[in-house]
């Protein structure tokens, strides 16, 4: 039985509802932090090329709420919604994507993380610290319109691959060489 009151009007959820996790464009960095953390895969990463391709599923999603709780931005990139008609005819329509631009080792190829992930970790450490790593004064660098420095691929890791983007391990072979010689 319809109760009189309620006839025309969408019902309002209870305090505390988890509704459908929406995303802020302008604070999601690509970080893959809620992908990681996802317990129905509902969000998906795709590394192509220089791309990196955020999908989050609707109708996987538990509605958890853990992609809002772990995303490491201030400001969160997602945001538990109130909404909870998500209903669709197509599970093309159940769906939504983010693209953003990949940086990858020079070296081995493996991604070190989107250019606005970097950004935002530059930003949090502030200037000074983010000066002495290369990954972050080289996404500055790229951001306030700098060359790059020239990459070569070389058979041997050098010195001066340092001064290039380099995710945690080749970085690692590059200072183990240096501290050997």
């Amino acid at each position: 039985m319809i109760h009189r009151n309620t006839v025309g009007r969408k019902a309002r959820p209870r305090a505390g509802f988890r509704g459908q996790p929406l995303t802020d464009e302008k604070s999601c960095i690509g970080c893959a932090a809620c992908s990681y953390i996802c317990p129905a895969g509902a969000i998906i990463i795709e590394d192509k090329g220089d791309k990196r391709r955020v999908i989050r599923r609707y109708d996987r999603c538990i509605f958890c709420g853990e992609c809002e709780r772990r995303c490491p931005q201030r400001s969160p990139g997602v945001i538990l919604s109130r909404e909870y008609a998500l209903a669709g005819e197509k599970k093309e329509n159940m769906q939504t994507s983010q693209e953003f631009l990949l940086i990858r080792c020079i070296r081995c190829a493996r991604p070190v993380g989107t250019l606005k992930t970097l950004q935002a970790t530059s930003d949090r450490v502030g200037p000074e610290l983010a000066s002495v790593v290369p990954n972050l004064f080289l996404s500055d660098s790229l951001c306030s319109g700098r060359n790059q420095p020239p990459t070569s691929k070389r058979s041997e890791i050098t010195r001066s691959d340092i001064m290039n983007f380099l995710c945690s391990s080749c970085r690692h072979k590059v200072y183990a060489k240096d501290s050997e010689t």
